[in-house]
């Protein structure tokens, strides 16, 4: 081979080398598969806006790098087995269970699929071994439910105390005053159901409240559920679950829905409004 033929050899290797990163970077990247897994009560629906709307600002677009699957139980918690074993069977990459019983479900269906929950005390519940060291494939937020179901109760005592008060005849024939509903149960059947019977309903749930409920108190869900596209993106990095440690909510939401309230016929002292951090009219 002359020194020329040889020369032209090596540009075209080398030309042919500089296009390979080139040629690598048009490939398509892996599409990400996000399992969502809930129970289709009053906040699903801010649930699905912010864990994409969380995803998208970390640099995620659906449609180009990443796809979800999400699967309600339409408030039927005997269905939630069959959802979970459903997102495993088409192999997403994470899975986001929200509230208690879908964490559980999602557990007990793959030991190999990450999961990221939000919902209440997973030490407690069974959901993780530890804090900081939550162990297996499970971490995420806690939403500190028990602790906040106790603050309802005494939310309920300042309201009420001041707006009415309350006859021994009314406790001695059992009639509750109040009735604080459960964050994973909150719903607009419940709502609907405790102005029928014009009761004073509270949750832990902002959406409770949003969808007729009298009062919540709790974490700001919104931001929580924004917050774990955080946890998504790490595992997509590739951290395992038990690194993670298990984060807990700072900021907590007071919110009252003024309609329910005359709904109802109580009135509740401004003394107390001026202590909510939303006031629905």
């Amino acid at each position: 081979m002359t020194a020329k033929m040889k020369r032209r050899a090596f540009i075209t290797l080398l030309g042919g080398a500089a296009a390979w990163p080139l040629a690598a970077s048009a490939q398509p990247s892996k599409v990400a598969r996000i399992g969502a897994l809930y129970i289709g009560l009053a906040d699903a629906e801010s649930f699905k806006t912010e864990l994409r709307d969380g995803l998208r600002e970390l640099g995620y677009v659906e449609g180009q790098n990443i796809a979800f699957e999400f699967r309600s139980a339409e408030g039927k918690l005997d269905r939630l087995p069959e959802l979970a074993s459903e997102l495993v069977r088409i192999k997403v990459d994470v899975i986001v269970a929200l509230y208690v019983p879908c964490a559980l479900a999602a557990k007990h269906a793959t030991r190999e699929i990450p999961i990221v929950m939000i919902a209440a005390d997973p030490v407690e519940t069974g959901i993780v071994a530890n804090w900081a060291r939550p162990g297996g494939n499970v971490t995420g937020v806690s939403v500190m439910t028990a602790v906040l179901v106790g603050k309802c109760v005494e939310l309920f005592r300042d309201m009420l105390a001041a707006a009415r008060r309350i006859a021994f005849a009314t406790i001695a024939k059992g009639r509750a005053d109040a009735v604080v509903v459960q964050g994973s149960l909150s719903t607009k059947r419940i709502a609907d159901l405790a102005l029928e019977h014009r009761l004073p309903a509270a949750s832990t749930s902002r959406g409770f409240v949003d969808t007729g409920g009298l009062m919540s108190y709790g974490a700001d869900g919104p931001a929580l559920f924004r917050h774990s596209a955080k946890f998504v993106q790490r595992i997509l990095q590739g951290w395992q679950p038990n690194d993670l440690p298990i984060e807990q909510p700072t900021k907590f939401e007071l919110a009252v829905n003024l309609r329910t309230a005359k709904a109802i016929g109580l009135t509740i002292p401004e003394t107390f409004l001026v202590r909510a951090d939303a006031l629905i009219e």
